[in-house]
């Protein structure tokens, strides 16, 4: 009989370097899912995803070519709380049904697998995981890293107040990953979790 793989969920804040450690548990053989691209292909134009978010949110959210235009789409549902979570009411059902079927199906053929979810605690989705890892990194970094992306600060400090705090996280999760130094650091203490992860299945197993 398969023995199952280990299932791994993945959330921080924004901008905190969950991609980054979903990269080092990729490289180090873990099959890994950014729930944040599964969102993006489920929104592309004709989806029904895309259909309910514009009758939601009007077509005025919508670039040229018919598809969503998130910086427009930001720039209400972080302004307005009631907004975003309409916006999740509408998306996350969906995500969840993708990362849900993956995930099974790769634990189950014996793979190990991480899935990033931002909102892991938000949407209820923290059970059944061997491990959560929870990214944190120091709100100036954050800052600075959102400001290249093109956000203002007054819309950077506007999306990290819209995630539940660092510290309420931290409290719920079984390891924190400090992203405050160099990505050495960053890729050791990763590496470092992995295999407590990997000995703690031993024992149990």
């Amino acid at each position: 009989m398969q023995t199952p793989g280990i299932a791994i969920g993945i959330t921080g804040g924004i901008a905190c370097g969950k991609s980054t450690v979903g990269g080092i548990l990729e490289a180090a053989g873990l099959q890994v899912l950014d729930t944040d691209r599964v969102a993006h292909a489920l929104m592309v134009a004709g989806s029904e995803v895309h259909r309910q978010v514009v009758k939601v949110f009007g077509g005025e959210i919508l670039d040229a070519g018919g598809e969503v235009d998130r910086k427009k789409l930001g720039a209400i549902v972080f302004r307005e709380p009631d907004r975003l979570a309409e916006l999740n009411r509408i998306v996350h059902p969906a995500v969840g049904q993708v990362w849900r079927r993956w995930s099974a199906e790769r634990i189950g053929a014996g793979e190990d697998v991480a899935v990033m979810i931002p909102l892991l605690f938000e949407v209820g989705a923290d059970e059944g995981w061997d491990a959560i890892l929870v990214v944190v990194a120091p709100e100036d970094q954050v800052l600075v890293r959102l400001a290249a992306r093109g956000l203002s600060e007054a819309e950077a400090r506007s999306r990290i107040a819209s995630q539940m705090p660092p510290d309420e996280k931290m409290k719920r999760t079984n390891f924190v990953i400090e992203n405050d130094g160099s990505m050495i650091d960053l890729e050791r203490n990763t590496l470092r979790i992995w295999q407590a992860i990997q000995r703690e299945r031993r024992v149990h197993s």
